[in-house]
Protein backbone atom coordinates (compact mmCIF):
# COMPACT_ATOMS: atom_id res chain seq x y z
CA UNK A 1 0.00 0.00 0.00
CA UNK A 2 2.71 2.10 1.32
CA UNK A 3 4.40 1.59 -2.62
CA UNK A 4 1.28 2.28 -4.04
CA UNK A 5 0.76 5.82 -2.25
CA UNK A 6 4.37 7.26 -3.42
CA UNK A 7 3.57 6.19 -6.76
CA UNK A 8 0.15 8.47 -6.49
CA UNK A 9 2.57 10.88 -5.36
CA UNK A 10 5.05 11.07 -7.76
CA UNK A 11 3.14 11.05 -10.45
CA UNK A 12 0.55 14.18 -9.30
CA UNK A 13 3.83 16.04 -8.80
CA UNK A 14 4.45 15.28 -11.94
CA UNK A 15 1.25 16.46 -12.85
CA UNK A 16 1.71 19.86 -10.86
CA UNK A 17 5.24 20.42 -12.91
CA UNK A 18 3.59 20.20 -16.36
CA UNK A 19 1.10 22.47 -15.38
CA UNK A 20 3.58 25.14 -15.57
CA UNK A 21 4.89 24.01 -18.66
CA UNK A 22 0.85 24.26 -20.27
CA UNK A 23 0.27 27.49 -19.01
CA UNK A 24 3.52 29.13 -20.52
CA UNK A 25 2.36 26.81 -24.20
CA UNK A 26 -0.64 28.85 -24.72
CA UNK A 27 0.85 32.22 -25.39
CA UNK A 28 2.83 30.20 -28.72
CA UNK A 29 -0.35 29.12 -30.40
CA UNK A 30 -1.70 32.05 -31.88
CA UNK A 31 0.05 31.35 -35.59
CA UNK A 32 0.11 27.77 -35.84
CA UNK A 33 -2.68 25.36 -36.94
CA UNK A 34 -4.40 23.24 -34.43
CA UNK A 35 -4.06 19.71 -35.10
CA UNK A 36 -6.28 16.48 -33.77
CA UNK A 37 -3.51 14.16 -31.91
CA UNK A 38 -3.88 10.34 -32.01
CA UNK A 39 -2.27 8.76 -28.64
CA UNK A 40 -1.93 4.63 -29.66
CA UNK A 41 1.34 3.81 -27.26
CA UNK A 42 0.41 -0.05 -27.31
CA UNK A 43 2.67 -2.84 -28.74
CA UNK A 44 2.23 -4.43 -32.93
CA UNK A 45 -0.79 -6.12 -32.56
CA UNK A 46 -2.76 -3.59 -30.94
CA UNK A 47 -1.45 -0.98 -33.46
CA UNK A 48 -2.68 -3.50 -36.56
CA UNK A 49 -5.79 -3.23 -35.26
CA UNK A 50 -6.17 0.48 -34.82
CA UNK A 51 -4.53 1.52 -38.32
CA UNK A 52 -8.23 1.71 -39.73
CA UNK A 53 -8.59 4.56 -37.55
CA UNK A 54 -5.81 6.10 -39.13
CA UNK A 55 -7.39 6.00 -42.39
CA UNK A 56 -11.06 6.77 -41.55
CA UNK A 57 -10.27 10.48 -40.09
CA UNK A 58 -7.55 10.85 -42.93
CA UNK A 59 -11.17 10.91 -44.89
CA UNK A 60 -12.79 13.50 -43.25
CA UNK A 61 -10.14 15.60 -42.14
CA UNK A 62 -6.57 16.88 -43.67
CA UNK A 63 -3.71 14.88 -43.63
CA UNK A 64 -1.66 17.43 -42.47
CA UNK A 65 -3.71 18.15 -39.80
CA UNK A 66 -3.12 14.26 -37.79
CA UNK A 67 -0.30 13.87 -35.49
CA UNK A 68 0.01 10.24 -33.87
CA UNK A 69 1.50 9.28 -30.76
CA UNK A 70 3.12 5.93 -31.26
CA UNK A 71 5.42 3.04 -30.02
CA UNK A 72 9.10 3.79 -30.40
CA UNK A 73 9.25 -0.01 -31.41
CA UNK A 74 7.20 0.00 -34.83
CA UNK A 75 9.03 3.90 -36.00
CA UNK A 76 10.38 1.62 -39.01
CA UNK A 77 6.75 1.04 -40.01
CA UNK A 78 4.83 3.98 -38.83
CA UNK A 79 7.14 6.52 -40.75
CA UNK A 80 5.58 5.57 -44.19
CA UNK A 81 2.00 5.58 -42.90
CA UNK A 82 -0.17 7.92 -45.82
CA UNK A 83 -2.24 8.55 -43.08
CA UNK A 84 -1.08 11.47 -40.97
CA UNK A 85 1.23 14.32 -41.19
CA UNK A 86 3.88 13.08 -38.70
CA UNK A 87 4.54 10.76 -35.80
CA UNK A 88 5.71 11.31 -32.54
CA UNK A 89 7.42 8.50 -30.85
CA UNK A 90 7.15 7.66 -26.67
CA UNK A 91 10.21 4.68 -26.19
CA UNK A 92 8.53 2.10 -23.89
CA UNK A 93 11.40 0.86 -22.65
CA UNK A 94 12.33 4.10 -21.14
CA UNK A 95 9.26 4.90 -19.70
CA UNK A 96 10.63 4.51 -16.23
CA UNK A 97 12.98 6.53 -16.90
CA UNK A 98 12.51 10.01 -15.17
CA UNK A 99 14.73 12.31 -17.47
CA UNK A 100 13.99 10.33 -20.48
CA UNK A 101 9.53 10.97 -19.38
CA UNK A 102 10.39 14.59 -18.74
CA UNK A 103 12.15 15.34 -21.58
CA UNK A 104 9.30 13.75 -24.12
CA UNK A 105 6.65 15.39 -21.62
CA UNK A 106 7.61 19.23 -21.44
CA UNK A 107 7.63 19.59 -25.50
CA UNK A 108 4.43 18.21 -26.10
CA UNK A 109 2.36 21.53 -24.58
CA UNK A 110 3.72 23.48 -27.44
CA UNK A 111 1.94 21.36 -30.14
CA UNK A 112 -1.12 23.30 -30.74
CA UNK A 113 -4.30 20.80 -30.58
CA UNK A 114 -8.24 20.93 -30.76
CA UNK A 115 -8.81 17.43 -30.11
CA UNK A 116 -6.79 14.80 -28.11
CA UNK A 117 -8.14 10.97 -28.47
CA UNK A 118 -6.45 8.82 -26.52
CA UNK A 119 -6.86 5.18 -28.00
CA UNK A 120 -5.70 2.73 -25.23
CA UNK A 121 -8.40 0.76 -24.17
CA UNK A 122 -6.92 -0.02 -20.84
CA UNK A 123 -5.30 3.30 -19.99
CA UNK A 124 -1.84 3.57 -18.35
CA UNK A 125 -0.31 6.40 -16.50
CA UNK A 126 2.31 6.80 -19.14
CA UNK A 127 -0.91 7.76 -21.89
CA UNK A 128 -2.93 9.83 -19.44
CA UNK A 129 0.25 12.22 -19.05
CA UNK A 130 0.62 12.22 -22.29
CA UNK A 131 -2.83 13.28 -23.00
CA UNK A 132 -2.73 15.84 -20.11
CA UNK A 133 0.16 17.61 -21.38
CA UNK A 134 -1.97 19.09 -24.44
CA UNK A 135 -4.08 22.42 -24.65
CA UNK A 136 -7.22 20.69 -26.27
CA UNK A 137 -10.36 21.99 -25.71
CA UNK A 138 -11.44 18.65 -26.55
CA UNK A 139 -10.05 15.36 -25.38
CA UNK A 140 -11.59 11.48 -24.93
CA UNK A 141 -10.83 8.47 -23.39
CA UNK A 142 -12.10 5.41 -22.08
CA UNK A 143 -13.31 5.46 -18.62
CA UNK A 144 -10.97 5.13 -15.89
CA UNK A 145 -13.14 1.97 -14.30
CA UNK A 146 -11.46 -0.14 -17.17
CA UNK A 147 -7.65 0.27 -16.24
CA UNK A 148 -6.15 -2.08 -15.12
CA UNK A 149 -3.52 0.31 -13.39
CA UNK A 150 -5.13 1.57 -9.50
CA UNK A 151 -2.86 4.81 -10.22
CA UNK A 152 -4.58 5.92 -13.02
CA UNK A 153 -7.81 5.44 -11.40
CA UNK A 154 -6.97 7.36 -8.66
CA UNK A 155 -5.43 10.24 -10.06
CA UNK A 156 -8.27 10.16 -12.59
CA UNK A 157 -10.47 11.15 -9.49
CA UNK A 158 -8.53 13.55 -8.24
CA UNK A 159 -7.48 15.59 -12.16
CA UNK A 160 -9.62 16.60 -14.72
CA UNK A 161 -7.54 14.63 -17.74
CA UNK A 162 -10.28 14.05 -20.29
CA UNK A 163 -13.45 16.52 -21.14
CA UNK A 164 -14.82 12.99 -22.69
CA UNK A 165 -14.90 9.38 -21.36
CA UNK A 166 -16.38 6.58 -22.99
CA UNK A 167 -18.07 3.73 -21.01
CA UNK A 168 -17.57 0.35 -22.50
CA UNK A 169 -16.90 -3.73 -21.43
CA UNK A 170 -14.86 -6.21 -22.37
CA UNK A 171 -16.97 -7.96 -24.28
CA UNK A 172 -16.53 -5.81 -27.86
CA UNK A 173 -13.72 -6.54 -29.86
CA UNK A 174 -11.05 -4.05 -30.52
CA UNK A 175 -12.48 -2.92 -34.29
CA UNK A 176 -15.32 -2.23 -32.39
CA UNK A 177 -14.03 -0.28 -29.79
CA UNK A 178 -12.23 1.89 -32.12
CA UNK A 179 -16.05 2.48 -33.86
CA UNK A 180 -17.48 3.45 -30.47
CA UNK A 181 -14.89 5.93 -29.72
CA UNK A 182 -15.21 7.59 -33.10
CA UNK A 183 -19.14 7.81 -32.76
CA UNK A 184 -18.62 9.35 -29.18
CA UNK A 185 -16.06 11.34 -30.32
CA UNK A 186 -17.65 12.93 -33.28
CA UNK A 187 -21.68 12.20 -31.74
CA UNK A 188 -22.36 10.35 -34.62
CA UNK A 189 -23.42 6.44 -35.03
CA UNK A 190 -22.35 5.73 -38.83
CA UNK A 191 -19.39 3.49 -37.40
CA UNK A 192 -19.95 -0.37 -36.54
CA UNK A 193 -16.18 -1.63 -36.76
CA UNK A 194 -13.24 0.05 -38.14
CA UNK A 195 -11.33 -2.79 -40.28
CA UNK A 196 -7.54 -2.34 -39.94
CA UNK A 197 -5.81 -0.34 -43.55
CA UNK A 198 -2.15 -1.23 -43.11
CA UNK A 199 0.19 0.30 -45.48
CA UNK A 200 3.38 -1.31 -47.80
CA UNK A 201 6.32 0.53 -46.56
CA UNK A 202 8.27 1.76 -50.12
CA UNK A 203 11.63 1.68 -48.37
CA UNK A 204 11.33 -1.75 -46.72
CA UNK A 205 14.18 -2.95 -45.39
CA UNK A 206 14.19 -5.82 -46.71
CA UNK A 207 17.57 -8.64 -47.16
CA UNK A 208 18.44 -10.13 -50.17
CA UNK A 209 19.12 -12.87 -48.48
CA UNK A 210 15.06 -12.96 -46.99
CA UNK A 211 13.92 -12.03 -50.54
CA UNK A 212 15.86 -14.66 -52.85
CA UNK A 213 14.97 -17.35 -49.48
CA UNK A 214 11.16 -16.45 -50.62
CA UNK A 215 11.59 -16.52 -54.12
CA UNK A 216 13.54 -19.82 -54.75
CA UNK A 217 10.42 -21.29 -53.12
CA UNK A 218 7.62 -22.47 -54.93
CA UNK A 219 4.95 -24.63 -53.27
CA UNK A 220 2.95 -23.35 -50.00
CA UNK A 221 4.74 -21.62 -47.66
CA UNK A 222 3.49 -21.57 -43.68
CA UNK A 223 4.48 -19.54 -41.24
CA UNK A 224 4.98 -20.60 -37.64
CA UNK A 225 4.77 -17.78 -34.80
CA UNK A 226 5.40 -19.50 -31.17
CA UNK A 227 5.91 -16.29 -29.67
CA UNK A 228 3.62 -14.92 -27.07
CA UNK A 229 3.73 -11.42 -25.32
CA UNK A 230 3.29 -13.30 -21.77
CA UNK A 231 3.21 -17.15 -20.07
CA UNK A 232 -0.68 -17.36 -19.99
CA UNK A 233 -1.05 -17.03 -23.67
CA UNK A 234 1.82 -20.12 -24.81
CA UNK A 235 1.10 -23.07 -26.13
CA UNK A 236 4.52 -24.48 -25.98
CA UNK A 237 6.93 -25.17 -28.95
CA UNK A 238 6.28 -28.72 -28.48
CA UNK A 239 2.73 -28.61 -29.52
CA UNK A 240 3.79 -26.96 -32.70
CA UNK A 241 6.81 -29.12 -33.30
CA UNK A 242 3.61 -31.66 -33.26
CA UNK A 243 1.67 -29.66 -35.69
CA UNK A 244 4.70 -29.28 -38.04
CA UNK A 245 5.35 -32.97 -38.37
CA UNK A 246 1.92 -33.74 -38.48
CA UNK A 247 1.54 -31.52 -41.51
CA UNK A 248 4.34 -32.74 -42.97
CA UNK A 249 3.99 -36.30 -42.77
CA UNK A 250 -0.04 -36.46 -43.68
CA UNK A 251 0.10 -34.24 -46.64
CA UNK A 252 -0.02 -35.38 -50.06
CA UNK A 253 3.38 -35.98 -51.36
CA UNK A 254 2.30 -33.05 -54.54
CA UNK A 255 2.25 -30.67 -52.34
CA UNK A 256 5.38 -28.91 -51.38
CA UNK A 257 5.71 -27.35 -48.18
CA UNK A 258 8.02 -24.84 -46.86
CA UNK A 259 7.92 -23.82 -43.30
CA UNK A 260 9.05 -20.53 -41.96
CA UNK A 261 9.39 -20.45 -38.01
CA UNK A 262 9.31 -16.23 -37.17
CA UNK A 263 10.08 -14.35 -34.42
CA UNK A 264 11.77 -11.08 -32.33
CA UNK A 265 14.37 -13.71 -30.90
CA UNK A 266 16.49 -16.54 -31.99
CA UNK A 267 14.13 -19.55 -31.22
CA UNK A 268 16.86 -22.60 -30.80
CA UNK A 269 14.21 -24.69 -29.91
CA UNK A 270 13.35 -25.81 -33.68
CA UNK A 271 17.09 -25.76 -34.92
CA UNK A 272 16.94 -29.30 -34.95
CA UNK A 273 13.85 -29.09 -37.62
CA UNK A 274 16.32 -27.69 -40.12
CA UNK A 275 15.51 -30.61 -42.78
CA UNK A 276 15.16 -30.32 -46.59
CA UNK A 277 13.22 -33.20 -48.18
CA UNK A 278 11.76 -33.85 -51.47
CA UNK A 279 8.93 -32.05 -50.22
CA UNK A 280 9.33 -30.22 -47.19
CA UNK A 281 11.66 -27.63 -46.18
CA UNK A 282 12.11 -25.83 -42.89
CA UNK A 283 13.84 -22.49 -41.93
CA UNK A 284 14.13 -21.27 -38.55
CA UNK A 285 14.68 -17.07 -39.37
CA UNK A 286 13.53 -16.43 -35.62
CA UNK A 287 15.77 -13.17 -34.67
CA UNK A 288 16.82 -12.60 -38.37
CA UNK A 289 14.37 -10.27 -38.67
CA UNK A 290 13.39 -6.19 -38.83
CA UNK A 291 9.81 -4.93 -38.86
CA UNK A 292 10.12 -4.77 -42.34
CA UNK A 293 10.75 -8.00 -43.23
CA UNK A 294 8.29 -9.64 -40.62
CA UNK A 295 5.87 -7.97 -42.52
CA UNK A 296 7.25 -9.34 -45.69
CA UNK A 297 7.41 -12.82 -44.62
CA UNK A 298 3.91 -12.59 -43.93
CA UNK A 299 2.39 -10.81 -47.46
CA UNK A 300 4.48 -13.52 -48.51
CA UNK A 301 2.61 -16.29 -47.12
CA UNK A 302 0.11 -18.81 -47.65
CA UNK A 303 -0.65 -19.54 -43.92
CA UNK A 304 0.54 -18.63 -40.58
CA UNK A 305 0.10 -20.48 -37.69
CA UNK A 306 0.69 -18.97 -34.51
CA UNK A 307 -0.72 -17.51 -30.46
CA UNK A 308 -2.33 -14.83 -30.31
CA UNK A 309 0.00 -12.00 -31.19
CA UNK A 310 1.18 -9.44 -33.87
CA UNK A 311 1.76 -11.22 -36.81
CA UNK A 312 -1.49 -13.06 -36.51
CA UNK A 313 -3.29 -9.55 -36.84
CA UNK A 314 -0.94 -8.65 -39.37
CA UNK A 315 -1.83 -11.90 -41.42
CA UNK A 316 -5.39 -11.22 -41.09
CA UNK A 317 -5.15 -7.74 -42.32
CA UNK A 318 -3.55 -9.16 -45.18
CA UNK A 319 -6.22 -11.54 -45.77
CA UNK A 320 -4.14 -14.91 -45.28
CA UNK A 321 -5.46 -18.18 -43.59
CA UNK A 322 -4.52 -17.59 -40.30
CA UNK A 323 -5.03 -20.75 -37.18
CA UNK A 324 -4.97 -18.65 -34.06
CA UNK A 325 -4.61 -20.35 -30.93
CA UNK A 326 -5.93 -17.73 -28.63
CA UNK A 327 -7.61 -19.09 -25.21
CA UNK A 328 -10.25 -16.97 -23.51
CA UNK A 329 -8.05 -14.74 -21.18
CA UNK A 330 -9.29 -11.07 -23.25
CA UNK A 331 -11.86 -13.58 -25.10
CA UNK A 332 -14.09 -11.33 -27.45
CA UNK A 333 -12.02 -8.25 -27.26
CA UNK A 334 -8.81 -9.67 -29.38
CA UNK A 335 -10.47 -13.19 -30.82
CA UNK A 336 -12.30 -14.19 -32.44
CA UNK A 337 -13.18 -10.93 -35.05
CA UNK A 338 -16.22 -9.67 -35.52
CA UNK A 339 -16.36 -11.08 -38.89
CA UNK A 340 -13.02 -12.35 -40.91
CA UNK A 341 -13.35 -15.60 -43.28
CA UNK A 342 -9.39 -15.56 -43.15
CA UNK A 343 -9.34 -17.15 -38.86
CA UNK A 344 -9.82 -20.62 -37.86
CA UNK A 345 -9.30 -20.02 -33.76
CA UNK A 346 -8.80 -22.41 -31.10
CA UNK A 347 -9.97 -22.43 -27.18
CA UNK A 348 -10.15 -25.27 -24.69
CA UNK A 349 -13.28 -25.35 -22.56
CA UNK A 350 -13.33 -23.31 -19.16
CA UNK A 351 -15.74 -21.28 -16.99
CA UNK A 352 -13.40 -18.34 -16.61
CA UNK A 353 -13.29 -16.68 -20.00
CA UNK A 354 -12.52 -13.11 -19.86
CA UNK A 355 -10.49 -13.02 -16.95
CA UNK A 356 -8.02 -10.72 -18.43
CA UNK A 357 -5.28 -13.23 -17.77
CA UNK A 358 -5.75 -13.69 -14.16
CA UNK A 359 -5.68 -17.08 -14.60
CA UNK A 360 -7.87 -19.03 -11.85
CA UNK A 361 -6.54 -22.36 -12.55
CA UNK A 362 -3.58 -22.07 -12.03
CA UNK A 363 -2.74 -23.40 -15.43
CA UNK A 364 -4.08 -21.68 -18.26
CA UNK A 365 -6.26 -24.49 -19.48
CA UNK A 366 -7.94 -22.67 -22.57
CA UNK A 367 -4.80 -23.04 -24.18
CA UNK A 368 -2.61 -25.70 -23.31
CA UNK A 369 -5.70 -28.20 -23.76
CA UNK A 370 -5.97 -27.32 -27.38
CA UNK A 371 -4.99 -30.51 -28.89
CA UNK A 372 -2.37 -29.98 -31.56
CA UNK A 373 -3.74 -32.91 -33.65
CA UNK A 374 -7.15 -30.60 -34.02
CA UNK A 375 -5.21 -27.52 -35.77
CA UNK A 376 -2.84 -29.78 -38.12
CA UNK A 377 -5.99 -31.56 -39.65
CA UNK A 378 -7.56 -28.09 -39.92
CA UNK A 379 -4.26 -26.72 -41.73
CA UNK A 380 -4.34 -30.01 -44.13
CA UNK A 381 -7.83 -29.57 -44.74
CA UNK A 382 -7.26 -26.34 -46.30
CA UNK A 383 -3.89 -26.97 -47.87
CA UNK A 384 -5.70 -30.01 -49.97
CA UNK A 385 -8.87 -28.03 -50.71
CA UNK A 386 -7.17 -24.76 -52.46
CA UNK A 387 -4.20 -27.15 -54.12
CA UNK A 388 -7.16 -28.60 -55.95
CA UNK A 389 -8.52 -25.66 -56.68
CA UNK A 390 -5.40 -24.17 -58.06
CA UNK A 391 -5.21 -26.89 -59.94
Amino acid sequence: MKRGFLKYLFYRSLVSVLSIFKFIARFSFKRSEPHIVLIKIDHLGDFVLFSGVLKELSVYHRKESIILIANKALQEYIDECPYIKRAIYFDKKRQNDFLYLIRFLIKLPFINSKIVANFNYSRTIFSDLITYCFNAKQKAGFCAELSEDKTVREIDAAIDIYTKTIKSNNSKHELELHALFLNNLFDTSQYKEIIPALWENKSERVGKKLQSLFQETGGKKILICPDASFKEKFYGFDNFEKIIEAIKNQIDNSIALHFFVIGAEKNHYFDRLSVHEVNASFHNISGETNLSELFYTIRNCDILIGNDSGPAHIALALKKMTFVIYGGGHYGRFFPYPSNNYLKGYISGCNFYGCQWNCRMGTPVCVTDIPPEKVSFDVINYLSKNEVRSN
